[in-house]
């Protein structure tokens, strides 16, 4: 029990001097780089759907095939589900930050 307070307490110490430098422009950063990466992720898994939910390019498909495109749709259909709702938690942290005072200096970097 000894042994892991003294632990905690060297954690707690060390660990300390590193959360007392954070500002909200840096969490604000953070977000903002996050919702931009998020969004060109987004855009990137529709058009992928798009070309892979294009049946004009596969005329000749037997029944793999076409059971191949119905899994990669499924899969990019739940990635873009996922990156739509990674994009909603981020953008209300960002709002209730009210970051957007400090957005002109997260775009001229």
């Amino acid at each position: 029990m000894k042994c892991l307070l003294l632990v905690l307490l060297v954690m707690f110490v060390f660990c300390g001097d590193t959360s007392a430098n954070m500002k909200i422009k840096d969490v604000c950063k953070w977000h903002h780089e996050s919702i931009i990466g998020w969004h060109e992720n987004n855009i990137l898994f529709k058009r992928r759907h798009l070309e892979v939910s294009d049946k004009s390019k596969y005329p000749n498909s037997n029944n793999k095939t076409i059971e191949k495109k119905l899994l990669k749709q499924k899969k990019l259909l739940n990635a873009i589900e996922k990156a739509q709702m990674q994009l909603q938690a981020l953008s209300k942290v960002y709002h209730y930050l009210d970051c957007t005072r400090f957005e002109s200096n997260f775009e001229k970097n």
